[in-house]
């Protein structure tokens, strides 16, 4: 490929060489057997040199506070000048572009200093010696990314005064006028970008989402000028569009790298830039990993850090400030700050190498200023897997299920059940003989490094195995609407009781106190099984023992009926009777005694034969009583109306059929009749 750092077309190594195994060529002296060896042998190392995904890092490199005026004291036709009062450096950090073969040139802002007019960027940030050949960032301007800082908006037009809104910058980096480019959008000045850093086995592109924004939005006169009157605050333009970009890009990339000028945290004499704090926070909640800044003129490395600037390991943002581009160093630390790493003797750049789910850094020193160095390595910080399935809350299992997953590819995983030590688990995890009580379930990834992720996903849930206790219900006779009750209990409390006579169910009450009305007359006579059974909050069914029990639901029995004149009772036996009596009935009626077997109804009637009611033209019954009161006996009085009294006076004799009908509280009933001559 053409070198990205020279106009030449010269060749220059690829940044990512492709692994190639070659094989000595066997002598012709070799045995066959030998020769088989040897292809085996081959064949072997091939397949365990194969990777399980096609790696290819990629290196980004970094700083900002880059270029001085072409006027500045110490820029020295762009070679600077050294000791002491060392400046204009930018000669000698782009020098090691060409070692450090970087995919991203990402400069952190004030890439160009004085006003920052168009002619300043050609003629510092893009200049070349007398032979034509490249000596300073601009040598690399095809792969650069830059944001914006304070010095590129000093601009101001000449004839009004006004700002330009960075003019020189976007003309320089998107070309003379255009509306967008490799700066982003001229009235925004942030944007992203995605770089590759290889392939998994599957087939999908891994990548580092990098966001690139602007941190002047909060300075008044530039957002006067540019109309960011919303600043940087919570809901700006730019707050919204970066919760935007990071939730778009949350499905392709497992890691973010955001940069900007001024840095959210410092440890020098100018301190936090509290304007940035809502995009600080923004990727604190999308999982952001790593974010770059300059303005101070030093080298600082932060640990992870929350959103107050506390050091949050394994879930905030590791920050890096960069100013070490070459336009010239001071600033010391005055401030307590968790800074991990501190200099402000030596340019240089940063250089990162961005993996799958993890990242090295590196400053590089020019090699004309201080020998400072610093590096290490991180893993990008990952949301907890998520729990998909497996109990939660109560459940009468004794077993559990866990089904989980990573939002990141290529992670293996760790379990814990109970606070147990962390074991290597994969989905499902499953667990059996679980006691009745609480219990916890932990789930964590670990990184392609095999670090563990201080992130995990825990699911609480209690094992009830135990059946409600149950109170057996009553025995004994029953008959009619009975009330029926019963007492349950349980450690997570009981949902619903049910009665149920011979294993079917009669009823139900799903609050206490626990009773149920049972109707004995839809149930046949004779001897049944009842039993009562409590039914948890997470469905164990505690059943009682089984009480035997008898349903008798026959009418009322009635003992031998009693035709009673008035002032004289009759035998239980006697059917015939005397023409006196007659002629009492006629004039005073017939009295009645009737007793029940148990508390009913009771309704009685005279009535003549079919053949005599026809001979006299009488229908239906001549005499009519009832007792409509539930009581166990009764006296009635039952006189012939007038219509029968006037068509049987002239009758001798006469008989009458009485009947009587007795009628339970469960509409059972009873008949009873008897035949009454007179004469």
């Amino acid at each position: 490929m053409l070198n990205p750092f020279r106009r030449e077309a010269d060749e220059m190594p690829m940044p990512f060489a492709a692994l190639r195994l070659r094989m000595p060529a066997a002598p012709s002296a070799v045995s066959p057997a030998l020769r088989a060896s040897i292809t085996i042998f081959a064949v072997l190392l091939v397949f365990a040199l194969l990777p399980g995904r096609a790696f290819a890092q990629a290196v980004v490199v970094a700083a900002g506070d880059i270029a001085c005026s072409p006027t500045a004291d110490g820029f020295n036709a762009g070679l600077g000048t050294f000791g002491a009062d060392a400046k204009c450096h930018q000669k000698y950090t782009s020098d090691l572009f060409e070692a450090l073969q970087p995919a991203a040139i990402l400069p952190l802002g004030d890439t160009q200093y004085g006003t920052a007019t168009y002619g300043d960027f050609l003629e510092s940030y893009d200049r070349r010696d007398a032979d034509g050949k490249a000596m300073s960032w601009g040598r690399a301007k095809a792969i650069t990314r830059p944001s914006v800082g304070n010095h590129e908006y000093a601009e101001k037009d000449p004839v009004t005064g006004a700002y330009t809104g960075a003019s020189g910058y976007f003309d320089y980096f998107n070309g003379p006028g255009a509306p967008t480019g490799p700066a982003g959008d001229r009235d925004k000045g942030y944007y992203s970008f995605d770089v590759p850093v290889g392939t998994r086995s599957d087939g999908s592109e891994i990548t580092w989402h990098l966001v690139a924004l602007n941190s002047l939005c909060a300075q008044s006169e530039m957002a006067q000028a540019m109309g960011w009157l919303e600043g940087c605050a919570a809901g700006s333009p730019q707050e919204r569009w970066l919760r935007e970009d990071l939730a778009a890009a949350e499905a392709r990339s497992d890691c973010t790298l955001a940069y900007w000028h001024h840095p959210r945290f410092s440890a020098t004499a100018s301190g936090n830039d509290r304007a940035m704090a809502p995009a600080w926070q923004a990727l604190l909640d999308n999982y952001a990993d790593v974010v770059l800044s300059g303005h101070h003129h030093n080298y600082q490395r932060f640990g992870q850090l929350d959103a107050g600037g506390s050091l949050a390991p394994g879930r905030g943002i590791r920050q890096f400030i960069v100013g070490t581009g070459g336009r010239d160093l001071g600033d010391a630390p005055t401030l307590s700050r968790p800074v991990e790493a501190f200099d402000k003797s030596a340019f240089g750049v940063l250089k990162l190498t961005l993996d799958d789910g993890w990242y090295e850094w590196e400053f590089v020193p020019d090699g004309h200023s201080g020998a400072f160095t610093d590096s290490g390595r991180g893993d990008c910080v990952q949301p907890p897997p998520t729990i998909s399935a497996g109990p939660d809350g109560l459940t009468s299992s004794p077993s559990a299920s866990f089904e989980f997953s990573s939002a990141s590819g290529g992670r293996s995983f760790e379990c814990s059940l109970d606070a147990a030590a962390w074991q290597p688990c994969a989905s499902p995890a499953v667990y059996g003989g679980l006691s009745d009580g609480e219990h916890g379930f932990r789930v964590r990834a670990t990184s392609p490094t095999g670090t563990s992720d201080p992130l995990a996903a825990e699911r609480r849930f209690t094992v009830d195995a135990t059946a409600p206790s149950i109170g057996a219900p009553p025995a004994g006779t029953f008959s009619g609407v009975v009330a029926l009750d019963a007492s349950a209990d349980d450690s997570h409390g009981v949902r619903r009781v049910e009665w149920l006579l011979d294993g079917a169910l009669i009823g139900s009450d799903e609050a206490a106190p626990w009773a149920q009305s049972w109707d004995t007359v839809k149930t046949p006579d004779g001897r049944h099984r009842l039993e009562v059974q409590a039914v948890d909050s997470v469905g164990n069914i505690g059943r009682s023992a089984p009480a035997e029990v008898l349903v008798s639901n026959a009418p009322p029995t009635l003992p031998t009926l009693s035709a009673l004149p008035i002032g004289r009772r009759l035998g239980a036996n006697v059917d015939v009777t005397s023409r006196r009596s007659l002629r009492v009935l006629r004039r005073t009626g017939l009295t009645l005694d009737v007793s029940c077997s148990r508390r009913c109804r009771v309704a009685s009637r005279l009535a003549l034969p079919a053949a005599t009611a026809r001979r006299v033209r009488l229908r239906g019954a001549v005499a009519t009583a009832a007792n409509g009161r539930l009581r166990r006996s009764h006296h009635l009085s039952l006189r012939l109306n007038r219509h029968a009294r006037r068509r049987t006076s002239s009758l001798k004799a006469i008989k009458l059929i009485l009947k009587v009908v007795a009628t339970d509280s469960n509409r059972q009933s009873r008949t009873s009749s008897k035949t009454i001559v007179f004469r």
